[in-house]
């Protein structure tokens, strides 16, 4: 009996799973995208490269809901739920790639000299998520960076100043085009696979104000005996990225 369920272990389990394979297309041309590593959220994980033509198989994937995943060079991340059956050949899968948008340029100080480690990060707006960070990089040794994967949209950069604020504090964070005062704003619009290169952005020094005023507590209330330390906060919505 024992000798029987080893013989029949493998047929068991090869009910149990099921092939996997489609084709990686350009949404914006309808053309194969080859390179591509495509996996699934299996364990353990399961993954291939898109051939020339597209094409994608993977095969012993377990049964049950899954999503297919996608990702590439010069392609949008993709995510797809998938719903595989036992024994059956999940062909026809159709993953319809995005090409990404990108931003790149060179972040200099006021003399024109480039910042090494500046922080560049592209800021965006949505009504179902309010503001969100799509994209984050360090500038090299030349002062260039590069902010890639991104959907269209409407983006504002916010620059730190980085190894420059060492050498001068007065060094601040800086926005292009502008500070996201408000959804609103203006700001920088990219369509989807649109390349924006040489976008420099030159930091600034802010000699900083003093603020003088005087707390007042609230009727009844005794002041508190020990001198109390007062902070400033920035209430914009980028402050949640700093």
């Amino acid at each position: 009996m024992k000798r029987m369920l080893w013989l029949l272990a493998p047929l068991l389990l090869s009910a149990q799973t099921a092939v996997v394979e489609g084709d990686a297309v350009s949404a914006a041309t309808g053309g194969p995208v080859a390179g591509l590593h495509v996996w699934l959220n299996d364990k353990p994980v399961l993954f291939a490269i898109t051939d020339s033509a597209g094409h994608f198989r993977l095969a012993d994937v377990a049964t049950g809901s899954q999503f297919v995943n996608a990702s590439g060079a010069g392609w949008l991340n993709h995510s797809a739920p998938i719903n595989v059956e036992s024994g059956r050949n999940g062909a026809g899968i159709k993953l319809r790639m995005l090409p990404e948008a990108l931003i790149s340029g060179k972040v200099e100080d006021e003399s024109g000299w480039p910042v090494f480690q500046a922080q560049v990060m592209a800021v965006r707006y949505s009504l179902g998520n309010g503001w969100q960070q799509a994209g984050s990089v360090q500038t090299n040794d030349l002062g260039e960076y590069r902010l890639a994967k991104l959907p269209p949209g409407r983006y504002w950069l916010r620059v730190q100043p980085g190894s420059r604020a060492d050498w001068d504090p007065r060094f601040t964070t800086t926005f292009y085009p502008g500070p996201p005062v408000a959804p609103d704003s203006p700001a920088l619009s990219l369509v989807t696979g649109q390349q924006v290169s040489g976008l420099n952005i030159r930091l600034r020094k802010e000699e900083g104000r003093q603020v003088r005023g005087r707390v007042i507590w609230p009727a009844g209330i005794p002041a508190p005996a020990q001198p109390q330390t007062l902070r400033m906060q920035s209430a914009e919505p980028w402050n949640a990225y700093a």
